[in-house]
């Protein structure tokens, strides 16, 4: 499908399945693993759809930014467009960006995370009993794949849970593909606002959390400034409440929908680790990162210059067949897997110990714990976040 303005097809988010990248991007791989499309603004990016060309983007500050500001910059629609607000640390290149990563990096160690497993598995077991208590059938994503990552974020940021409501409306609608931009800068805003005010708390008085002491080390020190505090506050509460949310609940369906896969799971439960990370890039939640090249640049046989957008397809990067041994096949016992769920590069997810951790505390305990899941609806009636940036189903109905 092309437009009017240009000879390129139109960037699609339809997937025929829920687990795979839309079809047309595999075939356009198998042509070039870069090509270029029209967006929904009217302007062209390229399309990275390789894994090797992927992990080339993201790993090359100097040529590609994360600047929004930068020429070029790609958005997938309106709101998107309207909440990519500058400072955020994921949208600032260095120096800036070592700055912000490394006044919370301490906090996101393999060892700091593995100290609040035990915490974890109490927030999933009070979940799990809630929704027995309560019988089926019951939405998923409302009773246990959004509270766990929640509960776990605002502990983490030692903010009130009672606020967890306010976090998940304004993402809601700052996620809102549907919505003007206007909206969605009015959702982002709200949230830096409310960062805003809890660091200056954290400023009158110290506490010994996450937000407490990101202001004691650094904004008292004049590392930061508090409106750069905030801003971090703020992307943290992003990663932690939506991506880990999505990636429970997509798990999940592709676990019912593999019933012999998840059995051998249950009877081997050392096998839960690898087929966390088999899921992760299998699904790649998170399906697309930014660029805009600020040098020219040839890659794969294409010239990049400046000013042109970029949108690295991570799910398409994580099904490249020269990559991956049959990429389109769910295979828990893959044992090369160095998969892009995270990205690459300086920008790779700061919270991915976090969302590991939380994957394999969450996904084994729902299924002990409800060995006869099942989805309450046909698989087919379930419905998707179409047109987000961080792919997964609006409910998801189950009983047992």
């Amino acid at each position: 499908m092309t437009d009017k303005t240009h000879p390129y097809p139109s960037y699609p988010y339809h997937r025929d399945s829920p687990y795979d990248p839309p079809p047309e991007f595999s075939l356009w791989r198998t042509q070039s693993p870069i090509s270029k499309l029209s967006l929904w603004d009217g302007r062209t990016a390229w399309l990275v759809t390789g894994l090797d060309e992927v992990r080339t983007v993201l790993r090359d500050h100097d040529t590609f930014s994360s600047l929004p500001t930068a020429a070029g910059f790609p958005s997938l629609n309106p709101a998107d467009a309207g909440a990519k607000a500058p400072g955020m640390m994921q949208l600032t290149d260095p120096p800036l960006h070592e700055v912000l990563r490394r006044a919370v990096q301490g906090e996101f160690t393999v060892k700091r995370v593995a100290e609040r497993r035990v915490e974890t598995e109490t927030i999933v077991t009070d979940l799990l009993d809630a929704i027995e208590a309560r019988g089926g059938p019951v939405d998923l994503l409302s009773s246990l794949c959004a509270p766990v990552p929640a509960q776990f974020t605002c502990r983490q940021l030692g903010v009130p849970l009672t606020d967890a409501p306010f976090f998940a409306a304004s993402l809601s609608q700052r996620f809102d593909h549907t919505a003007e931009q206007v909206s969605s800068q009015d959702a982002d805003q709200q949230l830096v606002n409310y960062f805003a005010g809890v660091v200056d708390d954290r400023r009158s008085e110290f506490r010994d959390d996450l937000s407490g002491r990101l202001v004691r080390d650094h904004v008292q020190t004049g590392d930061l400034t508090a409106a750069q505090a905030a801003r971090i506050l703020h992307v943290l509460l992003i990663a932690g409440f939506d991506t880990t949310k999505n990636m429970l609940a997509m798990s999940t369906i592709l676990l019912l929908n593999h019933p012999d896969e998840l059995a051998r799971l249950q009877t081997d439960p050392a096998r839960w680790a690898a087929a966390i990370e088999e899921m992760l890039r299998y699904l790649s939640v998170v399906q697309y990162q930014r660029r805009a090249v600020i040098r020219p640049v040839d890659i794969a046989g294409q010239r990049m210059e400046p000013g042109d957008g970029v949108l690295t397809a991570l799910h398409a990067a994580n099904r490249d067949p020269r990559a991956f041994d049959m990429p389109n096949r769910v295979d828990f016992e893959r044992s090369h897997n160095i998969h892009l769920a995270f990205g690459s590069g300086i920008h790779q997810c700061l919270g991915q110990p976090v969302a590991r951790m939380t994957l394999q505390v969450t996904i084994p305990r729902l299924f002990e714990r409800f060995q006869a899941l099942r989805l309450a609806i046909p698989a087919n009636e379930l419905v998707y976040n179409e047109g987000q940036n961080i792919w997964g189903p609006r409910e998801l109905p189950v009983t047992w």
